[in-house]
């Protein structure tokens, strides 16, 4: 849980049909420098992180266990009704973040067994763990704000935030309208984006990743059983219409994808947010590890108990750097990354929770309105 990743880092791996080559590293350079640094810090910490995971891995879910039995117990009064989706929207975030999160980069657990089991706490709240380790990792952590690589920046209809995407008319509003949409993220992952990863060529992960045939009954499997433990059984005991059960399922989600995106949009997407591209051999100008702190944003690294909440994924530039580490790890290794970053001559950028949404307002505002310029020529 607490070992420095054994695999040689994307920037030095070749390139694999057009996909974007990052220079060799340069000995001595940066990211030398910092896993250098980090051993020690991740050597001293390392029993206290393991503590502190083990505390999550049984508070987190329990407290799913806890909130489901509630609904289900109490649930005939519709304020404990609505009051006990919503908060299950909002553990099932804090429990992502801070196991399945870990599960998938492989640093929860020394046991890659029992990292992959507790990954599967993904598919029972209506995730894929299996399509989410290829999306997340492999893609968005190797090709960060790379357009056409990294998958969080895949789906750009109704969104501009690369300033080369195509514009639109409807972009020049994007800052208003996109807080409504924000609460239809995680459905959207439920009800189509996981199907279009596993069975269609059309997305980025489905030209790049094989889904076995057992991945693709797992998905179904899967959110079947979502939905017959989030709405079937519920209605089996509750006294409540039909349609109460799916408007509670729909909070839930909401619950779970406005908080899911405030704390994930601020850590790459603010107004001076870099989306390097190759060049026409696909290779990147900098190195993996350069790449990695210009793309990357930290944020009020100075509140543990929302450290703790989040998963660290406000200490993002560490997570980034170090990605196979543990993230109660984190928080110890932000003041080494800065400090080697400054030394460097390479920005860091911390900012404080406010200050990073409005900032990544500002970016969909100032793209909006290059949009709106555009169609007014």
């Amino acid at each position: 849980m607490s070992a420095l990743p054994v695999q040689p880092p994307p920037s030095s791996r070749p390139p694999s049909r057009d996909r974007p080559a990052f220079p060799k590293e340069a000995a001595g350079g940066f990211h030398q420098r910092l896993r250098e640094r980090a051993q020690p810090v991740i050597a001293a910490r390392a029993r206290h992180a393991k503590v502190v995971t083990w505390t999550q891995v049984i508070l987190l879910p329990g407290s799913l266990v806890a909130t489901y039995v509630l609904l289900l117990t109490n649930g005939h009064q519709l304020a404990w009704f609505y009051a006990c989706y919503a908060a299950f929207g909002a553990l099932v975030t804090f429990m992502v973040l801070n196991v399945v999160h870990d599960a998938v980069h492989h640093c929860l657990f020394e046991s890659p067994r029992a990292n992959r089991l507790a990954a599967l706490a993904l598919d029972l709240v209506g995730g894929n763990s299996f399509i989410w380790e290829r999306r997340h990792v492999r893609l968005h952590h190797t090709y960060t704000n790379i357009p056409g690589w990294d998958v969080d920046i895949e789906d750009r209809t109704v969104i501009r935030i690369v300033p080369t995407d195509p514009v639109r008319w409807g972009h020049r509003y994007q800052h208003l309208y996109l807080p409504f949409l924000y609460p239809f993220y995680t459905v959207n992952w439920f009800l189509l984006r996981d199907f279009r990863d596993c069975f269609s060529k059309s997305s980025l992960v489905g030209r790049t990743v094989h889904v076995p045939r057992i991945e693709r009954v797992k998905l179904v499997l899967f959110k079947a059983l979502n939905l017959a433990i989030m709405v079937g059984v519920p209605a089996l005991v509750l006294p409540h219409p039909w349609y109460a059960f799916l408007f509670g399922f729909a909070l839930m989600h909401a619950f779970t994808g406005v908080l899911t995106l405030l704390i994930v949009l601020p850590t790459h997407f603010d107004e001076d947010a870099p989306f390097p591209q190759p060049d026409g051999d696909a290779r990147m100008q900098e190195e993996w590890a350069v790449h990695q702190i210009r793309t990357t944003n930290d944020f009020s690294t100075d509140r543990p108990f929302f450290t703790w909440l989040v998963g660290a994924l406000n200490h993002h530039a560490a997570h980034h750097l170090f990605p196979s580490v543990n993230h109660n790890q984190l928080p110890a290794l932000t003041a080494m990354v800065a400090a080697t970053a400054r030394e460097a001559g390479l920005p860091y950028k911390s900012f404080t929770f406010p200050g990073a949404l409005a900032s990544h307002f500002r970016l969909l505002r100032r793209n909006g309105m290059t949009a709106a310029a555009i169609f007014e020529e």
